[in-house]
């Protein structure tokens, strides 16, 4: 009696193997946020003046002043500076900020906003 023939491959392995491709780009497009929240750093001369969970923060806008230095921010899904006395505005200019690892800077008044979280930051380069 002859042997019965094997299929090269099985069509379960291709079943798992979509699965998993599937499952990965699902991964890489809505990444687990599971107790991951931002936390907002401010830092004024290299002491944290400030510090709170992104989402939990309750003011809309914060003033920062010293030494006639003014920075007002606006804190919603992310923060941005809205206004600073600075010369050039190079930290209003900068945008909004969402993501981990991200900063503001505005080095004339030695002011300094980060995001930071447990996980890797998200910014993909940095220049010094």
């Amino acid at each position: 009696m002859p042997a019965k023939r094997r299929k090269k491959y099985d069509p379960a392995l291709y079943l798992v193997l979509a699965v998993f491709f599937v499952a990965s780009v699902l991964y890489a497009v809505f990444p687990s946020r599971n107790g991951d929240l931002l936390t907002v750093e401010v830092v004024l001369d290299g002491q944290i003046i400030m510090s709170g969970n992104l989402g939990e923060i309750d003011f809309s806008t914060m003033t920062f002043s010293e030494h006639g230095f003014f920075n007002e921010i606006a804190i919603g899904e992310g923060i941005r500076m809205v206004s600073a006395n600075c010369p050039g505005g190079d930290c209003i200019k900068a945008g909004e900020i969402k993501k981990n690892g991200e900063i503001i800077a505005c080095v004339p008044h030695r002011l300094l906003i980060r995001l930071v979280s447990s996980q890797r930051p998200e910014v993909d380069a940095v220049s010094r």
